[in-house]
């Protein structure tokens, strides 16, 4: 073998542009091929679903007054629309249900009818607790991320350009059922966020069907 030879052989190989380019296209479709079939595992997953009930923690951090509120409370949903939050600290309920909002607490009532923005953003929350995480696909890019331990699921979404939506990234932790969320990760801004920790959520328990209705 000549120099020459010997200089062309150990020389290392270079990648032509096209062939980078189809890498990085066949690495996107696979990782879209990835997430899709871990949505409609999700979306399988909880089409039987009846109820989820149980406690949560939840820390709201406000940037502007440089404050984190913790409260505790208990969830109720009702599938496939309604979900009821029970907050402890301040002896107040929420409702959420197809016809709008509602509060009730010691300090008196309220309700608000659903606008067209409401009711999707309240569609959305539906999706990221119980319901079809593929109907996110059209305004979020969602990807899976790594587990910070334990068994299940981390799924994180951010709005895809020239999508407004009401949080700059939503991360979601699932039990390794696929159905109960652990923890739901809603940051609003670069100094605002709010992390809602579950505990032990029960599935398909009995809910008394008034404790669903809106007040009036």
């Amino acid at each position: 073998m000549t120099d020459a030879t010997k200089t062309v052989a150990s020389a290392p190989a270079v990648r032509r542009p096209e062939a980078t380019v189809s890498a990085i296209a066949w690495s996107k479709h696979a990782a879209a091929d990835t997430i899709d079939e871990r949505l409609t595992a999700i979306a399988n997953a909880r089409s039987k679903l009846k109820t989820l009930s149980g406690p949560f923690v939840q820390s709201r951090t406000i940037g502007l007054l440089a404050t984190k509120v913790i409260s505790t409370g208990k969830l109720t949903l009702v599938r496939p629309d309604r979900f009821r939050w029970d907050v402890n600290e301040e002896q107040v309920s929420y409702w959420v249900a197809p016809e709008g909002l509602a509060y009730k607490g010691q300090q008196g009532h309220g309700r608000l009818a659903a606008t067209q923005k409401m009711s999707k953003d309240l569609d959305e929350l539906r999706a990221w607790l119980s319901g079809d995480p593929r109907t996110l696909r059209d305004r979020y890019d969602i990807a899976e991320v790594a587990s910070d331990g334990g068994a299940g699921v981390v799924l994180e979404a951010t709005p895809k350009s020239g999508q407004t939506t009401h949080f700059a990234r939503v991360t979601l932790t699932l039990d390794a059922d696929l159905v109960r969320p652990r923890k739901v990760v809603l940051v609003e801004g670069a100094r605002d966020k709010t992390e809602i920790t579950f505990g032990e959520l029960n599935k398909d328990a009995v809910i008394d069907p008034t404790v669903m209705r809106l007040p009036d």
